[in-house]
């Protein structure tokens, strides 16, 4: 199966930071959630996973992570 095209959510939008980098497994999102946690107002995350059809990243993370002042995710 190929994954489908990489694109940013808005074109024009850029940005830089410190990056928190996490790996998950299929069906374990915790290393997410630990990315979450650890992760200072201004860095981007960098979610990974080998298994693309798992779901790595939801609207309840990506509500956490604007509370909590994350400046981009890259899953």
């Amino acid at each position: 199966m190929t994954p489908p095209p990489r694109r940013p959510s808005k074109r024009k939008l850029r940005t830089a930071g410190a990056a928190v980098t996490a790996f998950s497994y299929p069906g374990d999102n915790l290393m997410m959630h630990r990315a979450l946690t650890i992760a200072e107002p201004g860095d981007i995350l960098v979610i990974s996973s080998r298994w693309s059809a798992a779901p790595q990243w939801g609207g309840l993370a990506a509500l956490w992570a604007k509370r909590r002042g994350i400046a981009g995710v890259i899953v």
